[in-house]
């Protein structure tokens, strides 16, 4: 079977996966959207990046990097919309991903959401000033 016909399998579906095997399922998939983004194949990692999130393990930080991630892909093949809810969704897991931030951001300047995008860039400043705070006075 190749691998872009792998099924995922899901927490509900299969009770017998610890949550370890869920994260390892997950990471892997994550790991092969990655190889197909930087192959410039959007929709195969696409493919992946849903197959990661469809397992549901429950790690906040690997559901946001999905999220964020399959957000990435939308934004390359023009799926702004898309784009913004896999942004929202990896801002609303992990709120200090300043890489879903900018990708939120970006989608809403491309939908002509100019009042959203700004509240997005106020996120992502207020983020980074948190950051360079705590490296300045560590």
């Amino acid at each position: 079977m190749a691998e872009s016909q792998v099924t995922s399998p899901s927490s509900d579906a299969n009770p017998d996966f610890d949550d370890d095997t869920l994260k390892a399922i997950a990471t892997v998939y994550l790991e092969e959207g990655n190889k197909e983004y930087r192959r410039k194949e959007a929709s195969n990692a696409l493919s992946f990046y849903t197959q990661g999130i469809q397992v549901k393990c429950k790690d906040d930080v690997l559901n946001a990097k999905l999220y964020s991630n399959r957000a990435t892909a939308h934004f390359y093949v023009g799926n702004y919309q898309e784009t913004l809810n896999d942004a929202t969704a990896a801002v609303t897991l992990e709120p200090a991903f300043i890489k879903a931030i900018e990708r939120g951001a970006s989608a809403c300047i491309k939908l002509k959401r100019y009042e959203e995008a700004t509240t997005w860039c106020d996120k992502g400043l207020a983020v980074s000033f948190v950051k360079f705070y705590i490296l300045l006075h560590s």
